[in-house]
């Protein structure tokens, strides 16, 4: 259906499609000025086998439009949208696209696995002495493999990705799943499934089934054998690549004759403190009944995008992780695209720069050297205006929509974060807990393992009791 209304100065044409082609079936949009340029847009549903999308254009030119953002945040289906105009805009074009919702078909599609170590208890035990770690051991040998699967992209689409599963190598009773998310990386070989003992990050999931897990441990999208962009701190995209890897491991167990018992834990650090609650909501979410969750153990995470982050964006204070604010940006143009040219964002010094950025070829220590030490630097005055005052902005309305504080979970969960955490505030931890309480659960609990400790300073002793309630709560 296309539609045509002029209203206040506000022209706005209606255009209903499936995917990307125009369908036949009427798609009755009605639209209504809420006063102080709010223009609501809502439509009937066509069934649970669609989801909406809705995207906008000040200009019928192609290759202009863009996502018009929503509070409602993920994964809920939309059937409305609030657009907050601004008081010099003369016109606006919208699309409602009604998009085919993706089959569960061959999503965890376990597509090759590669037997990459078998590693013993003594090698473990020994990289576990030299890091300094004394309350958590080896118990016996893990078999490592590194896996391709299918997945989804941020738009839906059937991609592959990859991680690594690693298996206790004397399996004798059915063995509980546990899936570890890492923090944030850059190098797209720098994930769990390119697996050394050097490789801190990537022993994690090895350490858990050496004593008596299946550890399974994506590399995200846009990382690994992962092509594209990663999806930096956007909560789908987080979520999927681990729901879908989960199945990959079930069905390479199964290959490899061990049986799972029906327990499933998460857990992950910084970036991967997100992805684990990302994934925690979409498992009970969308899939309750296939995949359980037993309890989760999200460490250290930015859950709440919209606010702690943009504090810290907008801060006139160094920040020691500059780099993580760019990545972010970067990371929502490439899902969202934000604009049409770097300028519009990043400041003259850092526009030109960001293509290469964008093609992941420098380290995260050559990147953070790069940034200003006050991240708000790094970005255009006007953009900064618009954003500092608008909080409507569509900007800031993408990064609410992928705030991870605004649910509650039904099982179990353990919130670990330092006090003195200034990389990714406790205030992020707090918030969270705070909701989840308020929301009725008695069944999450906070702690702060060193009050004075510093992101880095709180890994190893998030680690220990992350595995140490797991511990207690395995069958």
């Amino acid at each position: 259906m296309m539609k045509n209304m002029f209203k206040r100065g506000i022209s706005l044409l209606l255009i209903a499609q499936m995917g990307w082609v125009s369908f036949a079936q009427t798609l009755n949009v009605s639209i209504k000025d809420l006063g102080d340029q709010n223009i609501r847009l809502e439509w009937p549903d066509m069934g649970d086998g669609f989801e909406y999308t809705v995207e906008f254009s000040d200009a019928l030119n192609p290759g202009d439009w863009k996502p018009l953002p929503h509070g409602d945040g993920w994964p809920d289906r939309i059937l409305g949208l609030t657009d907050h105009l601004s008081d010099d805009l003369s016109q606006r074009f919208y699309r409602i696209i009604a998009t085919p919702t993706m089959s569960e078909g061959n999503r965890g599609r376990l597509i090759s696995a590669e037997s990459i170590a078998t590693v013993s208890a003594l090698q473990l035990n020994f990289v576990l002495a030299i890091a300094g770690i004394e309350t958590i051991q080896a118990k016996q040998s893990a078999r490592v493999f590194k896996v391709v699967y299918e997945t989804v992209d941020a738009q839906g689409n059937s991609v592959q990705a990859s991680g690594q599963v690693s298996f206790p190598a004397d399996a004798g009773n059915p063995v509980p799943m546990v899936s570890y998310h890492h923090g944030t990386v850059v190098d797209r070989n720098d994930v769990p499934s390119r697996y050394a003992l050097t490789r801190l990050e990537s022993i994690v999931p090895v350490i858990m089934a050496s004593n008596g897990y299946l550890g399974v441990a994506p590399d995200y999208l846009g990382l690994g054998d992962s092509s594209g962009f990663h999806p930096y701190i956007i909560a789908k995209p987080s979520a999927t690549c681990v729901v879908d890897l989960i199945r990959a491991a079930k069905a390479l167990a199964e290959q490899e004759s061990y049986t799972l018992n029906d327990q499933l834990f998460l857990f992950g650090y910084s970036e991967g403190g997100y992805v684990t609650m990302a994934a925690h909501q979409e498992l009970e979410a969308l899939h309750a009944e296939e995949l359980p969750v037993t309890a989760s153990i999200p460490m250290a995470g930015p859950y709440d995008v919209s606010g702690v982050l943009v504090d810290t964006m907008l801060s006139d204070q160094p920040y020691s992780n500059p780099f993580y604010l760019m990545y972010v940006i970067l990371a929502y143009h490439e899902v969202y695209n934000l604009f049409d040219d770097p300028a519009e964002i990043f400041s003259e010094t850092y526009a030109t720069r960001v293509r290469e950025y964008l093609k992941g070829s420098m380290t995260l220590d050559e990147l953070q050297n790069q940034m200003p030490k006050v991240p708000k630097a790094m970005l255009n005055t006007e953009f900064v205006e618009a954003f500092s005052t608008d909080t409507n902005h569509p900007f800031r309305e993408l990064l609410r929509q992928n705030d991870l504080i605004q649910w509650a979970p039904q099982a179990p969960m353990r919130l670990i974060h330092c006090g003195g955490d200034l990389t990714v505030p406790f205030e992020n931890s707090q918030l969270a807990y705070d909701h989840f309480t308020q929301s009725g659960k008695t069944n999450i609990e906070m702690i702060d393992p060193f009050a004075l400790g510093d992101h880095s300073q709180c890994i190893l002793p998030a680690l220990q009791i992350a595995k140490s309630w797991m511990d207690e709560l395995k069958e």
